[in-house]
């Protein structure tokens, strides 16, 4: 029987087999898994041949089918934290939903500092049912062109090559492919840019700019989200604070959203001027008071100097 870390370093056989006794795929003639391949990045090779090697590695890896996660997909870690998840996904090699895929891809393209790194969630309703959906998506920039990387159920959903100008044009990719399956977008959210700094304390921000289409006008998400591609780099050092993670779902996204924070943000995007941190206020140097006298504006003497022996002027000749 095979044994897999399920939480915490703990190893459980009873979870296994009661995972096992659920797996869809059970007694049926399934095709073997192709042999994983993780791709290493080096110089010579061209950032978009290595971005299309991320995606073969997260396609290798398989879809999860199953009700159960095999990894922690807590998004409100330090960077750090969720790049040793990456490289634990790879380890197992087990499969893995959307959130696991967009934390493989942060740890496989951390060297490479020419790709910038935008997380991106949709929440959808599907027309059938009303079930409510959640994905998310690696958004990558390289040289102002714009792709994606990450997995799903739905092909259409996965990854995007680096050929969109604008994040408008990739976003409306997407759009297209949720239309085509029946899925009516509620809200897109856009996070700030990842660092590339591995020993990072910092959390990711993972929703930034929140777009919910009901309250925007026709069209006008996208001015926002290219007036927001345009900032990134300016908010990444002036933002407003990350919005707490309320969810580890697939997607993993709450809905507790600050409604001021977000109509705050929109403005800053709208206007695009971003706002200028609080210049750290100074200690002020203490400076003896004085209050007025009949001679004039007379110092005050601290408490401290009259408890002091006066210095007579015999003394004061000596000295």
């Amino acid at each position: 029987m095979i044994i897999i870390n399920l939480s915490g370093g703990r190893r459980t056989e009873e979870r296994v087999a009661s995972v096992m006794n659920i797996n869809p795929f059970k007694d049926r003639d399934v095709a073997e898994r192709p042999d994983l391949v993780v791709p290493s990045y080096t110089t010579r090779l061209p950032i978009p041949a290595f971005l299309m090697a991320v995606q073969r590695c997260l396609l290798s890896l398989q879809y999860n089918h199953l009700s159960t996660t095999f990894f922690n997909l807590s998004k409100n870690r330090p960077l750090h934290k969720i790049l040793e998840t990456g490289r634990e996904i790879l380890k197992d090699q087990l499969p893995i939903r959307c959130l696991e895929a967009v934390f493989v891809s942060l740890h496989l393209t951390q060297p490479v500092q020419e790709v910038e790194r935008i997380p991106v969630a949709f929440k959808t309703i599907f027309r059938g049912d009303g079930s409510v959906c959640r994905h998310i998506v690696l958004a990558v920039r390289y040289r102002r062109i714009f792709g994606a990387l990450g997995l799903s159920r739905r092909a259409t959903l996965m990854d995007k090559e680096l050929r969109y100008a604008r994040l408008s044009m990739l976003l409306d990719d997407y759009m297209a492919a949720y239309e085509d399956v029946h899925h009516d977008v509620l809200a897109i959210k856009v996070g700030l840019p990842v660092s590339h700094d591995s020993a990072s304390n910092d959390v990711p921000v993972w929703r930034y700019l929140c777009l919910r289409m009901s309250q925007l006008k026709p069209g006008e998400w996208r001015v926002l989200c290219d007036n927001f591609s345009e900032m990134t780099h300016e908010l990444s050092h002036c933002h407003l604070g990350p919005t707490t993670d309320a969810a580890a779902a697939e997607g993993g996204e709450g809905d507790s959203d600050d409604e001021a924070e977000t109509r705050q943000r929109i403005d800053i995007i709208r206007r695009g001027v971003v706002p200028l941190a609080p210049a750290q206020q100074q200690p002020q140097k203490r400076t003896a008071s004085v209050r007025p006298g009949r001679l004039g504006m007379i110092p005050m003497v601290p408490k401290r100097a009259l408890s002091e022996k006066p210095v007579t002027k015999r003394e004061e000749r000596r000295v």
